[in-house]
């Protein structure tokens, strides 16, 4: 009886000793949407060069003790040759906790067109302190990306349909912009033909603008030489007028120096007019007395 109770405990006791640590989930996400083509189990990723990876990984303590975890990522080759390797360090887990862990890959711009190995590694300490861990493996494959213009001609086409009430509203609005187009060709010749005229025009201008910049100079030589002229003249009329002056003073002078021998002469006259006053005077004094 007492060997069956321990038995029977030993059997209670047993899925303690002997759990584990477990992978619960494993979500991925490209460029931040969800991919449910991949999980725990593996599975194939499809992804276009420049594309955001985010694995999400849920861990799971089944033991009766605290235990620690971590988890690797590598995609092999990828980076021009050379594995691409992301981890998260030591994490606790507590008994009966489970805890998420994320890794984000960077796929590079240069990778080449081609499928690749992704090794998701989940580290943990066992229930004795030993390591181990559990491995999950996936394909990735990278695609060629679509031209621009031809996701964008099939986005132009979307939004025509939508746009267009219906095949005769479509073509109404096709033959207006066939009118338009017209009208605007219309308009284009003769824009065309303005341009020429102004083209033309400008020409002109600038020939007329070099006739009169010449005409300009040519006036400008006029006024110098008019000018020095004038100031030849005016030269010639300083010279004419000092020599006006030179002849009058020199004519007053002339007519002081004569007036000067006139009076000179008169005052010579009157002086010998009174001498021979007194001579004659005396003389008639002297014939009376002798008388």
């Amino acid at each position: 009886m007492k060997k069956s109770y321990l038995l029977l405990i030993c059997l209670l006791l047993l899925p303690s000793v002997f759990a584990d640590v477990g992978l619960k989930s494993v979500k991925v996400y490209v460029n931040d949407e969800r991919y449910e083509n991949a999980d725990k189990g593996g599975g194939d990723i499809f992804l276009y060069q420049n594309d955001i990876l985010d694995v999400v990984v849920g861990v799971r303590n089944d033991m009766n003790k605290s235990t620690n975890a971590w988890i690797k990522g590598t995609i092999m080759d990828i980076d021009d040759g050379d594995d691409l390797i992301k981890e998260q360090k030591k994490f606790d887990i507590e008994p009966g906790e489970e805890r998420s862990k994320s890794l984000s890959f960077h796929i590079p711009s240069d990778a080449n067109i081609d499928r690749y190995d992704f090794l998701l590694e989940v580290y943990y300490n066992t229930y004795n302190g030993t390591e181990d861990k559990i491995k999950v493996e996936y394909d990735i494959k990278i695609l060629k990306k679509e031209k621009e213009n031809e996701i964008n001609l099939v986005e132009s086409f979307n939004n025509l349909t939508k746009s267009c009430d219906g095949i005769v509203g479509s073509l109404n609005t096709c033959f207006n912009f066939k009118g338009r187009y017209e009208n605007c060709s219309s308009e284009l010749s003769t824009v065309k033909e303005e341009r020429g005229t102004y083209k033309l025009d400008s020409e002109n201008c600038k020939m007329d603008l070099e006739d009169c910049r010449l005409e300009k100079t040519s006036i400008e030589d006029k006024i110098n030489k008019c000018e020095n002229q004038k100031k030849a003249m005016l030269e010639n009329s300083e010279c004419e007028r000092r020599i006006d002056v030179s002849v009058k003073k020199a004519e007053k002078d002339k007519d002081n120096f004569f007036m000067g021998v006139m009076a000179v002469a008169l005052a010579g006259w009157f002086i010998w007019k009174q001498k021979k006053s007194k001579i004659s005077v005396t003389d008639s004094y002297y014939k009376q007395k002798s008388i």
